[in-house]
């Protein structure tokens, strides 16, 4: 199809000719997978699951690329994307599922360590559909993981006795349903403790646990029982694992769709892969388009976080090839590369909001 012909179409589509570059000479290609198959080799495709932890998933990525490329310590062990979420939002104002990729380089540099890919992050508690708040791992879980002590006890004036008794009016007829099934629920959430040898001695009692589980459920903040407990079990693996961080900075772009498109070629003609913020909706459908000029998303967009990894023309135009993480069986509208997915430019652009470099 000769160029002028794609173009019409697209304009036929509804999509912008100026979207289209014309920097993809023929037969160009950057794969930085083959660029040094040695440090990809560390690098493997990984699958958040039901996680929302796509940010750690690609700030592992890119920090596991400049450790392999340093040869620094330990660099063969890649760095477990779970374990990066929760030592980064402990010095940031994250949540654990919603971050963003530079809190998490930065996080793991003010912490100055990182600790070993151990397969937990897809080794997830299966069964269980009612939710739970990731304040429970935030307040109560996640002190132990980052300073190496006791599980803190549940402040009673964060979550005071009666909260439930007394907002009761406020309960959603669903909120109502799952607080009815809470003693199951809470004996399903021991037994799993008890499953993945979390020591029970070393939790808040009980009460305040049971009195915690309703409080934070009525105040809306939802996360999944299958995440809480991998949290819990990466613990282990953690203090198991460490090794240092190398010295490494983060910066961030929200510029025009073109400029992110000029940054992410600049870092590809130096050889190293650039974090993006896209609008996953793309990835199972070619002709969405999320991002918004003024650097906002629509309400469908399901914001999300790659890394690019390179780069060819493919019939006169250009094409990106975006490392995901959602494992090797994820179902694509896209040329799907061992893992990795090949996108048009015109299509990465329309979804394209925010860029990170890692160096």
């Amino acid at each position: 199809m000769s160029r002028s012909i794609f173009i019409a179409l697209m304009v036929m589509m509804g999509l912008s000719p100026s979207l289209v570059s014309a920097n993809c000479m023929r037969g160009d290609e950057i794969d930085l997978r083959k660029v040094d198959r040695a440090v990809f080799d560390n690098i493997q495709v990984t699958d958040q699951g039901n996680i929302g932890i796509c940010y750690a998933h690609a700030a592992t990525t890119l920090i596991d690329f400049i450790r392999n490329a340093r040869k620094s310590e330990r660099y063969q062990m890649a760095l477990d994307p779970m374990s990066a979420a929760i030592l980064s939002t402990t010095q940031t104002e994250d949540e654990l599922e919603g971050g963003h990729v530079c809190n998490v380089v930065n996080g793991l540099m003010k912490a100055g360590y990182g600790c070993g890919y151990s397969g937990v992050t897809v080794k997830q508690v299966k069964g269980f559909g009612m939710g739970i708040h990731s304040k429970l791992v935030n307040q109560v879980f996640m002190p132990y993981v980052t300073k190496e002590k006791k599980f803190q006890p549940v402040d009673p004036k964060f979550f005071p006795r009666g909260f439930r008794k007394n907002n009761e009016s406020l309960l959603s007829s669903e909120q109502k349903k799952y607080l009815e099934n809470m003693d199951e629920f809470f004996k399903g959430f021991l037994v799993e403790l008890k499953l993945r040898d979390i020591p029970r001695k070393q939790l808040p009692g009980d009460q305040q646990l049971f009195e915690f589980f309703q409080n934070v459920y009525v105040k809306n903040r939802w996360a999944s029982l299958e995440s809480d407990v991998s949290y819990l079990v990466i613990r282990s693996a953690c203090e198991n694992s460490k090794f240092p961080m190398p010295k490494i900075s983060c910066s961030e772009y929200s510029n025009t769709q073109s400029e992110l498109i000029d940054i992410v070629d600049d870092g590809l003609r130096r050889g190293l892969p650039t974090g993006a913020s896209i609008c996953s909706a793309f990835l199972a459908n070619k002709n969405y388009k999320g991002a918004n000029t003024n650097g906002t998303t629509k309400s469908d967009c399901g914001e999300h976080a790659v890394v690019i990894i390179g780069k060819r023309e493919q019939s006169g135009f250009c094409q990106y090839l975006i490392r995901n993480s959602w494992g090797y069986g994820a179902r694509y509208d896209w040329e799907n590369s061992n893992g990795d997915i090949w996108v048009d430019e015109f299509a990465l652009k329309a979804n394209f909001y925010e860029a990170q470099v890692v160096r």
